[in-house]
């Protein structure tokens, strides 16, 4: 296993240092790989997987394939490991419907709380802020052209205006 470390650290055009770095682990600990004193152990290729996950984890521990693995199969286990079982492909955006319930996001909360603020603002003038403030005077201000509503049935609804 210690030439197969050899080899991807020789490929990477690393330094042992780096390689040890990149991986997380101590530069002793690599070097003591490397000397033949010390095995990898599978924490060691755990974190080579991690930081190389297009270097076969077959290979690293038996030697058996190519050093390289395919493209689709490195984006396979990326997807596999972001996405669980039973998730759904794209994200619940009505998941987290607390920010529906928090007044500062809701359409009358942000009534409420610019109301508040231009009444802070017309009891001291002085904080009073131009109209415009914070937008750039180059900014021209944009309209909303289309608006496509999904249903969960898979079928859409398209508002143009």
């Amino acid at each position: 296993m210690k030439d197969r470390i050899e080899q991807i650290i020789e490929y990477y055009g690393m330094t042992p240092s780096q390689f040890a770095d990149t991986i997380g682990v101590q530069r002793p600990t690599l070097h003591h790989i490397l000397s033949g004193r010390n095995n990898a152990s599978l924490d060691i290729v755990s974190k080579i997987r991690s930081a190389f996950p297009e270097v076969s984890i077959d290979w690293i521990i038996s030697g058996d394939g190519q050093m390289l693995r395919s493209a689709s199969s490195v984006l396979s286990d990326e997807f596999s490991e972001n996405n669980p079982e039973g998730s759904p492909l794209f994200p619940d955006l009505f998941q987290n419907a607390e920010n529906l319930k928090n007044p500062a996001t809701s359409r009358r909360g942000r009534k409420k709380l610019n109301s508040q603020t231009s009444e802070q603002n017309d009891a001291n003038p002085a904080v009073s802020t131009p109209a415009g403030a914070g937008v750039p005077a180059s900014v021209e201000p944009k309209e909303i052209a289309e608006v496509i509503v999904f249903y969960t049935d898979g079928s859409f609804s398209k508002i143009s205006r």
